[in-house]
């Protein structure tokens, strides 16, 4: 037998978690209750870095 995939790991955490607050982190693209897309704050955070070091870099 396979050892368990540590990938489909995360969905069944997910699944078995009964924490009101919980976010699935295991699909790629994150949506809010209202189906709107959700971007997580360090992705937002490294788009910010990333505009900043093309501007220096192109300056």
């Amino acid at each position: 037998m396979a050892p368990p995939d540590p990938i489909l790991g995360v969905s069944e955490a997910f699944k078995a978690s009964t924490n009101q607050k919980k976010l699935n982190l295991g699909v790629g693209a994150y949506r809010t209750e209202e189906l709107q897309p959700y971007v997580l704050n360090v992705v937002k955070k490294s788009v910010g870095r990333v505009a900043m070091v093309a501007a220096v870099k192109t300056s």
